[in-house]
């Protein structure tokens, strides 16, 4: 029997055909255009959102301002829109440059002013990061007779959100007061003169006050709608406004009589000082920011069917009331109230039959009332 020795390699590789070598090539191209994308996809993930959206809202009472970035369906800020959703570039980590402009170029003193941003607030620049669905912006200037503008700045970059399914109503007590009467310290008192020509005979307790003493005096242009009586010199007011830090100092003329004296008897007494549903609020702050005071008096514009005006909210109308139109709608969490815009004829010469135009309900995004210490005394 003959047995063949085995055969030794000689340690080279049989040549691969030229099919087997394209094969080859093309895996390992495809390995390399793997690592390439994936390596992209990885740089794109730890670099951020390549644009962010977001909400923001222009107030101005001295310049036009416009929208950064890509509003939405064109929106733009007029004196009924103050909010509109953009999107705007985001570069490296997601972060985006907000940069609003302005219809005509401000002064070299004036500057744009935000809100909401990562650098505070009230700055001269803006970078938000980060979720588009949390970033809400507000710009404004630094032009001083803008100073009523900013604030609603930082009153809407905290207001709810309308939209949110969790959105509620704020209910705002302003207690500008110590139990004692006096002026808290963060605000500032300055002193009326007598042509103010307050009485305190004519002096009520109105809608929005918590407690008797809380009283709103006749003339409006004195500007005594919402003022604190003094419970040991019951004819010294202080009267104020739920945006503002200022107190204002009047000391009623009608020295022998006790109707001021009477309210403040009257809120020793126990009872509810905090807002209800039913309590009508002493100011209202929609949902875009747009401020509405208590009408007080003065020329009504003529309105539609048996309503009544309510609330002054300056260009965007006024809020009204009536049959199977409640002054607040309260049925959901976040309150709702009815504007309507009266016409503003061309020249008293084209006298026109259309009044004016009832709007949708709008949100409220904060009620306002008038309170004191708890407790009261």
């Amino acid at each position: 029997m003959t047995v063949n020795p085995p055969v030794r390699s000689s340690g080279r590789r049989a040549p691969r055909s030229p099919v087997a070598r394209l094969v080859l090539g093309l895996a390992v191209l495809a390995l390399l255009a793997g690592a390439v994308f994936a390596g992209g996809a990885l740089r794109r993930w730890q670099s951020g959102p390549t644009e962010v959206t977001l909400r923001i809202s222009g107030h101005s009472d001295v310049v036009v301002l416009t929208v950064p970035g890509a509003p939405q369906d064109g929106c733009t800020f007029s004196a009924k829109v103050t909010t509109c959703t953009t999107t705007v570039p985001a570069g490296e980590g997601g972060r985006a440059q907000v940069r609003a402009g302005t219809a005509k170029p401000l002064p070299t003193s004036v500057r744009l002013l935000y809100w909401g941003c990562g650098e505070e607030s009230g700055v001269a620049s803006c970078t938000i990061t980060g979720s588009s669905r949390d970033a809400r912006v507000c710009v404004s200037t630094s032009d001083p007779k803008d100073e009523a503008a900013r604030q609603r700045c930082a009153e809407t970059v905290g207001a709810p959100e309308p939209e949110s399914g969790a959105a509620a109503t704020r209910k705002v007590t302003v207690v500008p007061v110590t139990a004692r009467g006096n002026p808290r310290p963060d605000y500032t008192v300055v002193e009326m003169d007598r042509s103010a020509e307050i009485y305190g005979s004519a002096c009520t307790t109105p809608p929005g006050a918590l407690v008797p003493d809380i009283v709103s005096c006749p003339p409006t242009v004195a500007g005594a709608a919402m003022c604190w009586i003094k419970p040991e010199r019951p004819r010294e007011l202080l009267c104020g406004s739920p945006w503002s830090k200022t107190l204002y100092h009047h000391t009623t003329l009608d020295v022998w009589d006790t109707t001021l004296e009477g309210l403040v008897r009257a809120a020793e007494r126990p009872g509810e000082t905090a807002p209800t549903a039913e309590t009508k609020p002493w100011a209202l702050e929609l949902a875009d920011g747009t401020r509405c005071q208590r009408r007080h008096g003065g020329a009504a514009p003529t309105l539609p069917g048996q309503l009544s005006d309510a609330y002054g909210c300056g260009k965007r109308g006024i809020v009204v009331e009536g049959p199977g139109t409640p002054l607040l709608d309260t049925r959901s969490p976040l309150w709702t109230v009815r504007l309507f815009d009266p016409l503003k004829p061309a020249s008293p010469d084209e006298p026109s039959e259309d009044i004016g135009e009832l709007l949708e309900r709008e949100s409220v995004a904060v009620a306002y009332y008038a309170g004191r210490p708890d407790p009261v005394r």
